[in-house]
């Protein structure tokens, strides 16, 4: 757990980009984005396997959603945990592909952005950007979809 922390910080903090010629931790960060992800991902599928007639893998949330006490809480905490996985692998994929700094040129500086394409990066970018559409049109369509009609 301290190490994971530890690389996180790292990561997040850009700790690599101190160092001249260090190349950011790509495949370290892909790696923890798609852990992450494991969590909206599930969520996501059991809800719309459920609206499909699979209720198997939406059982272990209807346990939480049964209880009154149980279902404000996880109505509370699911959405933050989610959103927050999600939001961390964004920025911590960015973090590594992106990079800002300045070069010289001529008698002055310039402002450069530096994007870096490494496909697992790219993948896991993706899968979060997709996973939050999904979780925000679900909300939206729990929340407003006896008034919306298509």
């Amino acid at each position: 757990m301290a190490i994971s922390k530890a690389v996180l910080h790292s990561i997040l903090m850009g700790d690599w980009r101190r160092q001249p010629g260090q190349e950011p931790p790509c495949a370290t960060a892909a790696g923890i984005a798609f852990v992450l992800l494991l969590a909206p991902f599930y969520f996501i599928c059991a809800a719309l396997l459920n609206q499909w007639g699979i209720p198997w893998f939406f059982r272990p949330i209807e346990y939480w959603l049964s209880n009154p006490g149980r279902a404000a809480a996880f109505n509370i905490i699911s959405p933050i945990v989610l959103l927050v996985t999600l939001a961390t692998s964004v920025l911590l994929n960015l973090a590594t592909l992106v990079n800002m700094g300045q070069e010289k040129e001529g008698s002055g500086s310039v402002k450069v952005v530096k994007l870096r394409v490494k496909s697992w990066n790219l993948a896991a970018l993706g899968l979060s950007l997709l996973l939050t559409g999904l979780l925000l049109g679900y909300a939206f369509l729990e929340n407003f979809g006896t008034r919306v009609r298509l």
